[in-house]
């Protein structure tokens, strides 16, 4: 992951927000979050 291993403050978490999805998840290989926009709503 090129954006992780040239930042000086590493991110807590990272994700992808994506326009239609089932679920929240976490790519097991990366670590990075799938969301979908559905689940930022209030």
């Amino acid at each position: 992951m090129k954006f992780y291993d040239n930042v000086s403050i590493k991110p807590k978490f990272m994700c992808v927000i994506v326009g239609h999805y089932e679920a929240v998840i976490q790519d097991k290989e990366t670590g990075i979050y799938i969301i979908p926009i559905t689940s930022l709503r209030p």
